[in-house]
């Protein structure tokens, strides 16, 4: 497993477990319609704090965690085509890294 598999995989098991504490924020009572700011500004407190290079990456693939059922399709090939570009980025920012 390459280094962007890891994040990438860390960033999607993130966003379950951010998803899963807001269904269960909804299931004690909080209002459905913030749930995607609420997940929006916990991924970003999350992430504020990463790298620069790592959380493009991470940050896609924690919004691929989403369930497709709130996602219009629009939003859902955006996501892909977000976590791809990082993915892709991402490795070329390595490549330059060690070619350096």
């Amino acid at each position: 497993m390459t280094t962007a598999d890891t994040i990438a995989a860390k960033g999607l098991a993130a966003g379950n477990a951010i998803w899963s504490a807001i269904e269960a924020a909804y299931d004690a009572g909080l209002n459905w319609k913030h749930a995607r700011r609420n997940f929006d500004l916990a991924v970003e407190a999350l992430c504020s704090d990463m790298p620069d290079h790592e959380r493009p990456l991470f940050e896609a693939n924690v919004f691929a965690a989403i369930p497709i059922a709130h996602l219009s399709a629009v939003e859902r090939a955006e996501i892909k085509s977000n976590a791809w570009s990082a993915y892709v980025d991402f490795n070329a920012h390595d490549q330059r890294g060690e070619a350096a």
